[in-house]
């Protein structure tokens, strides 16, 4: 086992650590709670605690972490759209918005345009050559 795996092991085992010491610790406040008379729940839902109030923070970091990657994924996508329109305006800018001259996303947008898109494994000059002869 390489330092790195090991690393992340041992974050994972600090994680995992964590997590139950935070379910312990509300558990003795829910003990705590039950004892002053605050939180009317059964004695065998306060002592199971330990055990369910870890399952229920397990579930919310879960949460947490599926919802921070979807806004991610939502970021990047503006993000890929911002470049996208940007690669566009330059193209048209320089001139380069034709089949002859453009190249790469640029001629991918110019195929979509014309409601092509790229094949798997085709290059610049075989899209150029299916966009010219769809346009006549």
């Amino acid at each position: 086992m390489n330092n790195a795996e090991n690393n992340g092991n041992k974050n994972f085992m600090s994680a995992w650590i964590l997590l139950v010491m935070l379910g312990d610790l509300l558990w003795l406040l829910l003990i705590a709670l039950k004892i002053t008379g605050v939180v009317h729940l059964h004695w065998f839902l306060v002592l199971t605690g330990c055990f369910w109030l870890t399952c229920l923070l397990l579930v919310l970091v879960m949460v947490l972490a599926a919802v921070h990657l979807i806004i991610f994924r939502i970021k990047r996508r503006y993000r890929q759209h911002k470049v996208d329109r940007r690669i566009i305006k330059q193209a048209k800018a320089a001139g380069a918005w034709t089949p002859k001259l453009a190249g790469g996303r640029a001629l991918d947008f110019l195929a979509k345009e014309h409601g092509l898109s790229r094949e798997p494994g085709e290059t610049d000059s075989q899209l150029r050559s299916r966009i010219i002869k769809e346009g006549k």
